[in-house]
């Protein structure tokens, strides 16, 4: 018994030795980390997680390991050993903490679209922990950041609620102050930053005045904004946001007109940045030292990073305006505006916000000014049609995002196309540029969205989607046959368009607009003098494109160099040249940048369009017959097989007939027989169609596929093949595949933009923009159709997504907005369901209990089978005792 004891005893003594030794190791690597030296806490965390992994310490072991991390800067470590801990749950302490360091590593970084999502799920699953003093300021400064100031307003506004003596009291309150006089809620904003500036702490003041005399001058109050700033240098001469100030003090004295100022101050800046440099151009341009300011723009565009593009792509596009240079001004605008213009219905579209671009984005009101000079240089070439189209567009714009400046640069869009149209001679656009490029909103900002790699329309010439026709969408329109003359660049001199002043930014334009005349050999002599091109055809051919780009103005950058080299590709494959077209590809491919996602994407589109116009050649001795492989097998016809029109029209009636009674197995086999007896594409085409149709109806989706695939490739002019368009996107939207969908909706869009699907096409790429690219095309998608189709199938559809974005976005009365207008509109149940819950959910935000009562109440006695009942019953309740609690 006593050797029991004594060997129980001896366990004991080991146990407390090892748990002595835990518990000693733990508290080495704490006092190291309490005492800054993190290298000595993570090497000891490590330590004792390695020997001690199911210690009651473990998971604060995590936690500080992680925290050692995030003071060495491992962001990537840190963020995995978070992750570790989140799944302890959040009863756990150092899991909570682990869910908040989660958001907040990512947005210390910067890496907001990463931030964002987390710190959201942090309020909502802890809406009580003391971190969302910090969460909700985090989220609403990233609003701030990202230019949504309602959604800002809300957290900030939030965070001094819940929080009013929090750790980011005084950060908070200026974010507030910024959101709100981003808002026009100017005497609220100015309040705050008055409180801010008497503060005796003294860095909250000094950074509190600085920015608000930033915030005056982004409201365009220039005096106001020179005095505050001027007391902030009187204050603080040694800040270090003194040169800074300096910046906006030269913003503000241009925007007053007092260029020489503006200079004076730009010069007493020691280390200029590019920002600066430009300012000095804008300046120089003030004082009509036009020659000054172009040199220094072009020593600025050799060594301007990426973010500075659109704006250095305007001020060349000014300076070119001023030189009566329509055609280069076309060249420079049109791939960053990215206008997508339909010759049937003369409707355009500018598609700049919606495209990818390698540096910022213009503000609303550069963006305007931009597609203002576009439209005007567009009129001054005579291009009447595109520049009213582009003016509508403009309007449209204007008056759906609101404000006077806006209003104003239609005004005098307006006014100066109609000089244009009563006196083409002496134009609107005549004498220097009719916008001054100020910053602070006068500019006039161009850039090319695709940064850096061209306009990537994939048409079939990608350079000018305003000439592309149906067929050049398809990359099949195949020239005369005279044009195929395997000598044609021996035969042909020189445009004689060109004069002998025609720069390389001239002379592609007009080789884009003599492609787009499907004259081939003419575009293509142009660029091969152009692009300085010399091809062996010997052996293994080789193909060189000479030319060097330049920055110079008149002359062809990187980006337009590499859509001459596509379209001189183009125009060879259209010649029937394949060899030389397949040659000048692999030299095209062996000059792009393959870290540049634009140029890759031009190759792309060239190489498609390239293998489309090799499928789509004539054979040798003409067209042949019709082919069965797609839509079935057919068999041979003879002339004495085929039916008369008549006889056609009689069998293609019994057969809608007979689809209507369902008799679908004699009426596949009569249509079968129609297609084969058939000389007419529409016949066939209308036959493919209901052929197709029966076979949806069969479950014989194979079927169907191939013969609306039959249609789309064989009958691209007849009017079916919108439908088979539409079907095919339809198909592949309820199978998932959003890529195939996308890909067939998008060419009922651009193809046929007045067919009765195309809000319905509009709709559905909008949901699959949302769903594969969070987003960044749907809203003009969706605007779209809300202003274009309001008595369309999916107008309501549509509208209330455009609602239920907003709500996502905190945008709680363009919410609204949306909800009372679907609400106002012909009841659509197949969505009133989803309206009336969205209007409850925006009621209860404005604290209208009544009204979210009764709208919660409409969900069930309107709609008693919607998926929402439960859920807005429950929200009924809710509200209703709410509203009893308030009385």
């Amino acid at each position: 018994m006593n050797r029991f004891f004594a060997f129980l005893l001896t366990l004991l003594i080991a146990a407390s030795a090892v748990a002595d030794d835990a518990v000693n190791r733990f508290n080495a690597a704490k006092q190291a980390f309490d005492a800054g030296q993190f290298t000595q806490a993570r090497t000891g965390f490590e330590g004792f997680l390695t020997s001690f992994p199911n210690h009651a310490q473990s998971a604060e072991a995590s936690f500080y390991l992680a925290e050692s991390y995030l003071r060495l800067q491992l962001f990537d470590q840190a963020a995995a050993q978070y992750s570790k801990l989140i799944s302890l749950g959040t009863e756990n302490p150092c899991a909570r903490a682990a869910l908040f360091r989660i958001g907040e590593v990512p947005y210390l970084q910067g890496r907001y679209d990463l931030a964002r999502p987390r710190l959201e799920e942090f309020v909502e699953k802890l809406p009580l922990d003391s971190n969302n003093q910090f969460t909700l300021y985090y989220l609403g400064d990233i609003a701030l950041q990202e230019n949504i100031p309602l959604e800002s307003e809300f957290y900030f506004s939030e965070c001094l609620r819940l929080y009013p003596q929090g750790e980011r009291l005084a950060d908070t309150q200026l974010g507030l102050a910024l959101a709100r006089n981003r808002l026009g809620k100017t005497s609220e904003a100015d309040q705050l930053f008055q409180q801010l500036t008497n503060s005796t702490n003294p860095t909250v003041a000094e950074t509190a005045t600085y920015q608000w005399g930033v915030a005056q001058y982004e409201r365009g109050a220039y005096q106001q904004a020179m005095s505050t700033l001027a007391n902030f240098q009187a204050r603080w001469p040694r800040s270090g946001m003194f040169p800074e100030t300096q910046r906006v003090l030269a913003r503000c004295k241009g925007e007053l007109g007092d260029f020489n100022g503006a200079l004076a101050i730009i010069d007493q800046i020691t280390q200029p940045t590019t920002e600066d440099l430009l300012l000095k151009v804008k300046s120089l341009y003030g004082l009509k030292r036009s020659t000054e300011a172009q040199n220094l723009l072009t020593s600025i565009e050799r060594n301007a990073e990426p973010a500075y593009r659109d704006e250095i792509t305007l001020l060349k596009s000014i300076f070119l305006f001023d030189q009566k240079n329509w055609a280069s001004v076309i060249s420079l605008l049109d791939p960053m505006l990215a206008p997508q213009y339909t010759e049937a219905t003369q409707r355009l579209v500018f598609n700049y916000f919606v495209m990818p671009s390698g540096g910022r984005k213009l503000s609303e009101e550069s963006y305007l000014k931009a597609c203002s000079l576009l439209t005007l240089a567009s009129a001054n070439k005579g291009d009447t049609a595109k520049a009213n189209a582009a003016m509508s567009e403009m309007s449209g714009y204007a008056g759906l995002t609101g404000g006077t400046r806006l209003q104003n640069i239609v005004s005098d869009t307006s006014s100066q196309l109609n000089l244009i149209a009563k006196n083409p001679s002496s134009p609107g656009g005549s004498g220097r540029s009719p916008y001054n490029p100020y910053p602070g909103g006068n500019t006039n900002p161009g850039g090319n969205p695709f940064g850096g790699g061209g306009n990537v329309n994939p048409g079939g010439n990608p350079f000018d989607t305003a000439q592309n026709t149906d067929n050049d969408r398809r990359g099949g329109r195949r020239g005369d046959r005279s044009d195929r003359n395997p000598d044609w660049n021996r035969n042909n001199d020189l445009n004689p368009r060109l004069g002998a002043d025609a720069t390389e930014l001239d002379k592609f334009q007009e080789a884009s607009t003599q492609y787009d005349r499907q004259n081939w050999s003419s575009a293509a002599q142009i660029l091969e003098s152009l692009l300085n091109v010399q091809y062996s055809s010997w052996g293994a051919k080789q193909f060189y494109f000479n030319f060097v780009p330049s920055t110079a103005i008149g002359s062809l950058d990187e980006t337009t160099f590499f859509r001459a080299c596509s379209l001189a590709i183009l125009c060879y494959a259209r010649l029937g040249d394949m060899d030389r077209a397949n040659a000048a590809t692999n030299a095209m491919a062996g000059m792009i940048r393959s870290s540049d996602f634009s140029q890759q994407t031009l190759l792309r589109q060239t190489k498609e369009q390239l293998a489309e116009i090799s499928r789509n050649a004539s054979p040798p001795g003409g067209a042949g017959g019709y082919p069965g492989g797609t839509g079935g097998p057919t068999t041979p016809t003879t002339p004495t097989d085929l039916l008369s029109d008549t006889e056609q029209r009689r069998i293609l009636q019994d057969c809608n007939s007979m689809y209507k009674l369902r008799k679908f197995e004699q009426l596949d086999e009569k249509l079968r027989d129609l297609m084969n007896r058939s000389a007419s594409p529409a016949m066939k085409s209308e036959a493919a169609l209901l052929r197709a149709k029966v076979a949806l109806e069969r479950k014989k989706d194979r079927e169907a596929l191939e013969l609306l695939q039959l249609i789309v490739n064989d009958f691209p002019e007849t009017d079916q093949n919108r439908d088979a368009l539409w079907f095919l996107g339809l198909y592949y939207e309820d199978c998932g595949d959003t890529s195939r969908s996308i890909e067939y909706f998008q060419r009922l869009v651009d193809e046929s933009p007045n067919d009765k699907n195309i809000d319905g096409a509009l709709y559905f790429l909008a949901w699959d923009d949302i769903e594969n690219n969070g987003g960044r095309k749907a809203a003009t998608y969706l605007n779209r159709v809300y202003r274009s189709y309001p008595n369309g199938r999916y107008w309501s559809h549509a509208t209330w997504t455009l609602a239920w974005l907003a709500f996502k976005k905190k945008d709680y009365s363009q919410a609204e907005l949306y909800v009372q207008k679907v609400l106002q509109h012909p009841p659509d149940y197949a969505i009133l369901d989803r309206v009336l819950y969205l209007k409850g959910e925006l009621s209860l935000q404005r604290k209208d209990f009544d009204m979210a009562t009764t709208a919660f109440r409409e969900v069930s006695r309107l709609c008693p089978d919607s998926p929402l009942r439960d859920n807005a019953d429950r929200n009924a309740q809710i509200a209703a005792r709410a509203t009893v609690s308030v009385k």
